[in-house]
């Protein structure tokens, strides 16, 4: 009763977020020229805004002549290192509140600075969100949530000027009011993202779990952290069983229920939905998926990143942009030409150009998205990845979107654990890796002969095999529960959390080194 109570609180209050969204959809081009118009005065006084002439820009013709885009975040590191030292009017007008950490897939931590207005930006196309999904998913708000929350990854930040560094919760992307709300709707008490121990992290999370059999909603961002999830419980059912938080009746029917080997739908009868990524690489983790949850439906999240919201889900399963936070552009590679988000052509594949109210300009992402078509003039997109993510040993040119496309078919049609392709240089000489967890041995040169074959179809990686600059592929098996592994390494090299990690099947050069010795 009190999770419902507050779930419409909480939709009531964005409801005019979300009524403007619908109303604006066939006109978002004016939308966003209004975005650009109030960001560019809001910040001309910063030392950003300053230095390339914010206050002389009457439109976005202006802006295209006058701002590069930053395609290196390193470019902007003087300005975060004057703003982590309390200076204000840097990157945006006033203090930065905290900083949060984000990595690319092959990059360090980053910091992206926040204050109030990425926050009401974030706050706005979340609600528009909520607001859609209850039109679909009425269910989903009859009682608690369980949003992404991850295991911390060290004690708490502060820079020399006290500016916290890193978040412990969701809520933190929220006004205080918001914030309150949601904690309201959770089924985690709050404190748990301070616990730095994996083990008890996940001990704890699901003892508060599975003390709400009325759990209705579920929104992560990795599948394969739920899967890490799952497979804690299922080896650590007694342990995690053990405490009088749940009681003698539901500790009994639990330990029933996972002596079975029962599902989500039957651990959580009332579960409505599951929210988490579904496309590009995420996909390949969609069949395991489903086999936990029952038949308990999984609609895939838009593309929000710490940097900012760029799609949220839609009707008939499309993703639309945000186009009511942030100022949007869109890149085509091979040309170079940049183009506004009403001038998209569907079937193309373009780069995301960001600016937001939290101090990036015409900011390359490095995600990848495909416009499929409109509404109205607003596009609507489907993230393909992260680009340019390009192996390139010798010249060869092999991409990650490829590789996401060729694994997620092999393990729709096999019972595979995962695969990662893996460019390595061993005794002077160049060649790829297919890593195969859950092949029988008999299977892998059956494996290594599909993959070798598509990865011939790419010129350049035919070249290069034929003069003998790449070794021919070859395979090796991987030990059961393997993936773990790579998968906590990959979050320690990153400093992630490992429920934000988005783990790259095509693996950098030299990464597994620690692991495997090459």
């Amino acid at each position: 009763m009190k999770a419902r109570l507050f779930n419409r609180l909480w939709l009531w209050s964005e409801a005019g977020a979300y009524r403007r969204f619908c109303a604006g959809l066939r006109h978002s081009a004016r939308e966003q020229d209004r975005l650009l118009a109030a960001c560019l005065a809001r910040n001309a006084g910063t030392a950003y805004g300053r230095r390339y002439g914010f206050g002389r820009m009457e439109g976005y013709r202006d802006f295209a002549d006058g701002m590069p885009v930053v395609d290196r975040f390193a470019d902007l590191q003087p300005y975060i290192e004057r703003m982590a030292q309390g200076e204000a009017d840097v990157l945006f007008r006033g203090k930065t509140l905290f900083f949060e950490t984000t990595s690319g897939s092959t990059a360090g931590p980053k910091w992206i600075p926040y204050n109030a207005r990425l926050k009401a930006e974030f706050q706005t196309a979340v609600g528009v969100w909520m607001n859609a999904l209850y039109r679909r998913c009425p269910r989903a708000f009859v009682g608690p949530s369980y949003w992404s929350l991850s295991p911390a990854l060290k004690a708490r930040e502060q820079t020399a000027a006290g500016i916290a560094v890193g978040i412990d919760s969701d809520t933190d992307y929220f006004n205080p009011l918001t914030a309150y709300v949601l904690r309201q709707l959770f089924a985690l008490p709050p404190g748990l993202g301070r616990i730095r121990d994996a083990h008890a992290f996940y001990v704890a999370t699901w003892r508060a779990l599975l003390a709400r059999p009325d759990l209705a909603f579920v929104s992560i961002w990795s599948p394969n952290f739920l899967l890490r999830l799952d497979a804690f419980l299922r080896a650590h059912a007694d342990e995690v069983l053990d405490t009088p938080q749940l009681g003698p009746r539901r500790r009994a029917e639990l330990s029933d229920l996972l002596r079975a080997g029962a599902n989500w739908r039957q651990l959580f009868p009332r579960l409505a939905l599951l929210s988490c990524w579904t496309q590009a690489q995420a996909a390949i983790w969609l069949p395991e998926l489903r086999a936990i949850l029952g038949d308990t439906p999984i609609e895939g999240k838009g593309l929000l990143a710490t940097e900012g919201v760029t799609t949220l889900p839609w009707r008939d399963g499309r993703h639309v942009l945000a186009y009511t936070s942030h100022f949007y552009e869109f890149r085509e590679p091979g040309t170079g030409s940049i183009f506004r988000a009403h001038d998209l052509t569907p079937g193309h594949v373009y780069e995301l150009l960001l600016t937001t109210g939290g101090g990036l300009y015409r900011y390359a992402c490095g995600d990848q998205l495909r416009c499929d078509d409109y509404i109205g003039d607003t596009p609507c997109l489907t993230f393909m990845g992260r680009g340019p993510a390009v192996s390139d040993l010798v010249g060869e040119k092999v991409s990650e979107a490829a590789v996401n496309d060729l694994f997620a078919r092999i393990k729709a049609e096999t019972r595979l654990a995962a695969l990662y392709l893996y460019p390595c240089r061993l005794r002077r000489q160049a060649g790829y890796r297919l890593l195969v967890e859950g092949a029988p041995p008999a299977q892998l040169p059956l494996l290594a002969g599909a993959v070798e074959a598509a990865l011939l179809r790419n010129p350049y990686y035919r070249q290069a095999v034929d003069i003998g600059q790449l070794l021919p592929l070859t395979a090796e098996a991987l030990p059961a529960g393997f993936s773990v592994r790579i998968f906590e390494h990959y979050c320690q090299t990153q400093q992630i959390r490992d429920g934000d990690a988005k783990l790259p099947l095509l693996l950098p050069p030299g990464f597994l080194h620690p692991l495997l010795g090459y």
